[in-house]
């Protein structure tokens, strides 16, 4: 019988097997080794993962704490639209790793000495859909409706 692992949220690490787990753009990644620990499927998380939205780190995290974070990461001239991929975006790296340390063992800690980011019209659209809540109306369907108050 042969049995398929399908894995969201997380990557494989067979016994001996060579993996990354990426931090965010401000932290660096690890590569790894798998353990392959049967408990997990021989499975590991497959990076700090987010602890909030896109939408809620443009709400929350100001730009002038966003460029703070990223001091000593060469980057491009303007980090404008971006704050969704701030590193206080993300999850701990390292509590992630110390959490997986029966998963997988470290084999190096990557330190980012550049970063490259694409700008797409996503953030943009992110910031116009704040304004569209805060106004009471949203885009949907083809049409403004009125959001109910209740």
């Amino acid at each position: 019988r042969v049995l398929w692992v399908t894995r969201k949220g997380a990557t494989s690490a067979k016994q001996g097997q060579l993996g990354i787990i990426p931090g965010s753009m401000g932290v660096g990644s690890y590569i790894v080794r798998g353990r392959g620990n049967s408990e997990s499927w021989q499975s590991c998380s497959h990076g700090a993962g987010r602890k909030m939205s896109r939408t809620a780190a443009f709400r929350d995290i100001s730009q002038a704490e966003f460029e703070a974070s990223m001091k000593g990461v060469p980057h491009a001239d303007t980090l404008e639209g971006l704050r969704d991929e701030a590193p206080g975006a993300y999850k701990n790296l390292d509590l992630v790793m110390n959490n997986q340390k029966e998963l997988v063992e470290v084999v190096h800690r990557l330190k980012p000495i550049i970063n490259v980011k694409g700008i797409e019209k996503r953030p943009r659209q992110l910031v116009a859909a704040e304004r569209q809540k805060k106004s009471g109306y949203w885009t949907g369907g083809g049409s403004n409706r009125k959001q109910s108050k209740g």
